[in-house]
């Protein structure tokens, strides 16, 4: 990286260590009404919203180790994907993930800064899943994360609100996590975009509760952390009860565990 706004505040040794401990997921099925599976079945229901009748799509996800988001994108909607991360480790057993699923899709090790130039404006839609709030100049990565798009393409970028409850709650679990992020309201978030010269189609938060976005951090793998993650499963799992019976709580600024941005170059 070439200056101090393109530094990720994690830093690559955060990554490895994570991927490296860090067991791989396996895909979710975004018809299962658990209500642990209450947050890729609302995810699922935008993106089929998105895509719906668009054919033969080219998508990248920039930070794309570990990444459930490319299985699911060629299993439920026939994508080809392609992913970019920066972490070798989390490349290598990307790698692993994707070939035991019989994916073909290009893995690139790379920083989204100085990318291949054969990547550049080749995707109908690139997407990011927890990056950009990792960048202090939020704008400066949103610029470099649109070269991908291709003329008539979209952005799609997603990250934990730590502006609200998520992040307050992020700053006694650990620290050190919190630490790594920039807390990005939705407004905040739109304006960077705007500053990168995006032209916006959607600017939300998404979900009214989901507690379970905290990170057990430094308490993970340790007794304590099964008790902590039950615990912050609670308030999320009565909402979404309650919701069942039409009783809802819209996303807001305050407890919605997500924000994203839609745009286009």
């Amino acid at each position: 990286m070439n200056n101090s706004a393109q530094v990720d505040k994690a830093g690559h040794e955060y990554w490895d260590k994570s991927w490296s401990e860090t067991p791989l997921p396996t895909i979710f099925d975004p018809y299962d009404t658990a209500l642990d599976n209450t947050f890729y079945v609302r995810v699922h229901k935008y993106f089929e919203r998105l895509v719906a009748g668009r054919k033969n799509l080219k998508i990248l996800e920039i930070g794309c180790a570990h990444s459930v988001w490319p299985l699911y994108f060629t299993k439920y909607h026939g994508a080809q994907v392609d992913g970019l991360d920066y972490s070798e480790t989390g490349c290598v057993k990307t790698r692993e993930m994707w070939a035991a699923q019989g994916l073909s899709g290009r893995i690139v090790c790379a920083d989204m800064f100085e990318p291949p130039a054969d990547m550049i404006g080749q995707y109908d839609l690139v997407m990011s899943f927890g990056v950009v709030e990792h960048f202090k100049d939020t704008a400066s990565c949103l610029k470099a994360c649109s070269r991908f798009v291709k003329t008539g393409g979209q952005l799609f970028t997603m990250i934990p609100n730590m502006s609200g409850l998520v992040g307050m709650l992020q700053k006694y679990v650990d620290r050190d996590i919190y630490d790594i992020h920039v807390p990005l309201s939705r407004d905040m978030l739109a304006t960077a975009h705007q500053k990168s010269e995006l032209k916006i189609e959607e600017a939300q938060y998404f979900m009214g509760l989901h507690l379970g976005v905290v990170n057990s951090g430094r308490h993970a793998g340790r007794p304590v952390d099964k008790i902590l993650r039950r615990a912050l499963s609670i308030p999320g799992k009565l909402l979404w009860l309650a919701e069942r019976t039409g009783v809802y709580l819209p996303a807001n600024r305050l407890t919605s565990p997500y924000i994203f941005v839609l745009a286009r170059p």
